[in-house]
């Protein structure tokens, strides 16, 4: 069984107790002095015998023993790193008691307000404040104010304006008085007795001579004003605008800064710096022109070789140019149309889809109305109304599926029109079944009855004696044949 508390060893040297007993997983035989004392024998006798010589040994100043330690930073030691270590502590104790001292000793500052009695702040150091903060800025206040007021040179004396009694200031801030009490009081007496007597009455209207309206008169003594306000105003304006006018052009004349065009003979008023000009602002411009177009432009020939038939074309204007003749032109220009029509095959099918409902429609005399086919399907939500199942947008002719445009009241049939009223999306498969029947159903969706329908006529076929198209109405067959 391991006891749990052995009784404690002593070092082998100097026979005191151990408080660690395994040292490096080995039990403890020495303690630390003794331990560090043969640490020191081993290196003191590894250099005897590395140098042959053994290491100099130095006396402590304080305890007197010997120790090897030759020099501290330079300086030879005087003491063993033991008691040297010792006295550093009680230095380092000392200093902190000295401080401690000090704290104890000092005693907290008080001071006392002079004119207020308030409780001041006092620092360690220094004379103690008299005054607090508040008194202090009052005081240097008062002072500033005594010391102007003793600086400035006495004020000359008052008197009313209206009386003539010697008046006395109370302040010296703000501007001198002008009455008396008295007189005071009687000048805001009349003062309201005169804005009284200024309300509009019967005597107090006038007319105005430039706009003719009704004014009142500000005040009844004086003659009477010709003009309102407003005018008034703007004739002053105008006036001013006037001088200052003439003050410019007698300024310019006075110094010269005038000329006159040399092309149209205008009086030019210059500006006050810069050089003269020769011309007005009409004349400047027709100069830049010819200047152009005599220095800067390439020059101009009568005629050009067409591109094409290399036959001349003539120059119809000054500075316009072609590259070929009118018919050249002509011819180039149905080329370039049909290579766009022919880069757009879905847009030519549209175009001629509409061309032909066009035609249908002026063969029977029908209303026709000009949209396209993407209207309708949007406006039937890409659904076949005659199967009521949804199109494919995607799909193109001569798909089954592609979505077409029916006419609910065929043309064929009775020569109905050709308006957003009378068509709707239907795929083709449906459309190629319906044929041109008409039932019940398309009836009701536009409000008719089959009684109605047996009064409707086909008009006749008009076709044009002259150009051979087909024709409108009869009056226009009467009116052109």
């Amino acid at each position: 069984m391991v006891d749990v508390n052995p009784a404690p060893s002593q070092c082998a040297d100097c026979g005191a107790y151990l408080l660690r007993q395994h040292q490096r997983g080995r039990p403890a035989k020495y303690c630390g002095e003794c331990l560090g004392e043969r640490r020191r024998a081993a290196q003191r006798a590894r250099y005897a015998e590395l140098h042959g010589t053994p290491r100099k040994l130095l006396e402590c100043a304080e305890c007197g023993g010997a120790f090897e330690r030759t020099s501290l930073n330079g300086v030879p030691a005087r003491r063993c790193p033991s008691c040297a270590m010792q006295r550093e502590r009680q230095a380092q104790y000392d200093r902190l008691r000295d401080q401690r001292r000090q704290q104890r000793d000092i005693q907290p500052r008080t001071a006392v307000c002079v004119d207020c009695g308030k409780d001041l702040y006092c620092a360690a150091k220094g004379p103690a404040p008299t005054r607090c903060t508040d008194c202090r800025r009052h005081k240097n206040t008062a002072y500033v104010r005594e010391h102007r007021r003793e600086s400035r040179p006495p004020a000359p004396p008052l008197a009313c304006m209206d009386c003539g009694v010697e008046l006395t200031r109370r302040s010296l801030a703000g501007n001198a008085p002008k009455r008396c009490p008295n007189c005071r009081a009687e000048s805001k007496r009349r003062a309201a007795a005169d804005r009284y007597a200024r309300k509009p009455g019967p005597e107090m209207e006038c007319v105005c001579v430039t706009c003719r309206v009704k004014f009142c008169r500000s005040s009844r003594n004086g003659p009477l004003p010709s003009r309102c306000p407003n005018c008034t105003k703007q004739a002053t304006l105008r006036r001013n605008r006037e001088l200052g006018r003439a003050a410019r052009l007698r300024d310019y004349t006075e110094r010269g800064r005038f000329s006159v065009c040399v092309r149209c003979g205008a009086r030019i008023i210059l500006k006050r710096k810069g050089p003269r000009t020769k011309w007005c602002q009409s004349c400047y411009s027709e100069v830049v022109k010819d200047r152009y177009w005599t220095q800067i432009a390439p020059p101009l020939r009568e005629s050009i070789k067409c591109a094409d038939c290399s036959n001349d074309v003539p120059l119809l204007r000054k500075g316009y140019s072609r590259r070929r003749c009118v018919p050249c032109s002509i011819k180039r220009r149905d080329e370039l149309a049909a290579q766009w029509w022919k880069d757009r095959p879905d847009l030519l099918r549209i175009k001629r889809r509409e061309r032909h409902r066009r035609r249908r429609a002026a063969k029977r005399a029908a209303p026709h109305e000009k949209f396209a086919d993407l209207e309708i399907f949007e406006r039937d939500g890409w659904v076949c109304q005659l199967g009521m199942h949804p199109v494919d947008p995607k799909v193109r002719h001569p798909d089954p599926r592609c979505a077409t445009i029916d006419h609910i009241l065929p043309q064929s049939y009775h020569g109905w029109s050709h308006t957003r009223a009378n068509v709707r999306l239907a795929c083709l498969d449906c459309n190629n079944r319906r044929q041109n029947k008409v039932s019940d159903d398309d009836l009701r969706i536009l409000g008719m009855r089959r009684e109605d329908l047996k009064l409707i006529h086909a008009p006749k076929r008009l076709r044009s004696v002259r150009t051979g198209r087909y024709l409108r109405s009869d009056q226009e067959l009467n009116g052109r044949n």
